[in-house]
């Protein structure tokens, strides 16, 4: 028994056992293939990520906060004096705050101005928020990464956020002045990713040339028991009906979770159309409500079949990550990616049904090519999707800045 009242091995087992370790290692590395096995990879490894636009790796801690911008095979520090951790979790618990209270019913007890008031304090608490991530944050890494404003044709500059700790709870890819000047949105074409090594991964998917996509597997729940109906599902099937041929479609009963998962390794797109929750608790508990039982974030970490193309998540809360873990990055949109999908559009919160199929509409007509689409058109089309939503509801940053991209 140890000091501590904890039963473990000796120090001499310890040792013994470490020996054995590095000599297993040894042996395995000596393998065909396995030279690098357990080694953290070299930076010129990760920094080959980095290939289309900055990565920016933003560190958050009680001592000091940075970004490291991630370029043209290298690394530079971009300090962020202003951000501190104590700020950031008083600022991330008012935003979750204000998003359950424009997301979540109303109250039945509480009058209708009442009601109105506080969904409009929540509503102006959101802006601040973007404010806020605009200054202390996106600002300053912008012009450390892309002194440059972003040009006036279409070939917008390309750049990924990989948050860390409460900072992924929170939309950095719509940050903007609340002022109305100009944001992320109009300065780059924002994705997100949970490391350089999942960013990396996903590039090896992207085919030299790539070649239409004609086929998709539509999955999609009108009525969900306890659960409010999603009247969309019929108009976002016909979306993407109007621009593949040939399109699998498990809807209402049909869509359990098991048809799903056996259906996902055969089709390059997926759309799914239903609830969706995430465990800010335990973020591998996210899930989405389908028949007869819920898809789980930890259902998908399994080789998938043939490499998918395209995952539109067309659910609440799937790029969303957890607030016990939030260095994890455990979500429905990094689950589809690890299930083979290299590039996946999710939320990070309850999104109105309607919205969404207008938004679906915007996005399928930016991948739109002759005898299909083009799933690495995903981000641009997806940026300008949000940016027609939010140039028609400019006040309602709650309705359009939930909407991201994960993959490159």
């Amino acid at each position: 028994m140890s000091p501590a009242g904890v039963a473990g091995p000796a120090p001499e087992r310890r040792y013994d056992l470490a020996v054995r370790r590095r000599e297993v290692l040894t042996e395995i590395r000596e393998r065909p293939g396995f030279a690098d096995f357990l080694r953290p990879p070299p930076f010129a490894a990760l920094a080959g990520a980095a290939v289309d636009g900055p990565v920016v790796l933003v560190n958050v801690a009680a001592r000091r906060c940075d970004a490291l911008v991630v370029a043209d095979g290298r690394v530079e520090l971009a300090p962020l004096p202003e951000l501190t951790l104590a700020e950031l979790i008083n600022r991330t618990a008012a935003f979750l705050t204000a998003i359950a209270v424009l997301t979540g019913p109303p109250d039945p007890n509480t009058p209708e101005p009442a009601t109105q008031r506080r969904r409009a304090a929540a509503r102006a608490e959101i802006g601040r928020t973007l404010d806020w991530l605009w200054r202390v944050v996106a600002a300053p890494v912008l012009d450390a990464a892309l002194p440059a404003p972003a040009p006036s044709d279409p070939h917008w500059p390309r750049l990924w956020w990989c948050s860390t700790g409460l900072l992924t709870l929170l939309p950095l890819h719509a940050a903007g002045p609340l002022d109305g000047g100009d944001g992320v949105l109009d300065r780059v074409v924002p994705s997100y990713t949970a490391s350089l090594r999942a960013l990396a991964h996903a590039r090896r998917g992207v085919p030299s040339r790539p070649e239409p996509v004609d086929s998709a597997l539509v999955v999609g729940m009108p009525q969900t028991p306890g659960l409010a109906d999603l009247p969309g599902v019929g108009r976002e099937e016909e979306i993407v009906r109007r621009y593949l041929p040939r399109v699998r479609s498990l809807l209402g009963p049909a869509a359990t979770p098991a048809a799903v998962l056996a259906a996902l390794p055969e089709q390059p797109v997926v759309h799914l159309s239903c609830h969706g929750t995430q465990d800010l608790h335990a973020p591998a508990w996210g899930r989405l409500a389908l028949a007869g039982g819920a898809l789980h974030v930890r259902d998908l970490w399994r080789p998938a079949g043939n490499p998918g193309a395209l995952a539109v998540l067309s659910a609440c809360e799937t790029v969303r990550g957890g607030a016990a873990l939030p260095d994890e990055a455990l979500t429905l949109g990094t689950a589809f990616q690890l299930a083979g999908f290299r590039q996946v559009i999710g939320a990070l919160w309850s999104i109105s049904d309607a919205l969404t199929v207008r938004l679906c509409a915007d996005v399928y007509d930016g991948l739109a090519v002759p005898g299909g689409i083009a799933p690495d058109r995903a981000a641009a089309a997806l940026h300008q999707a949000v940016r027609r939503l939010r140039a028609t509801l400019p006040g309602l940053p709650d309705v359009w800045a939930g909407y991201a991209h994960l993959g490159p």
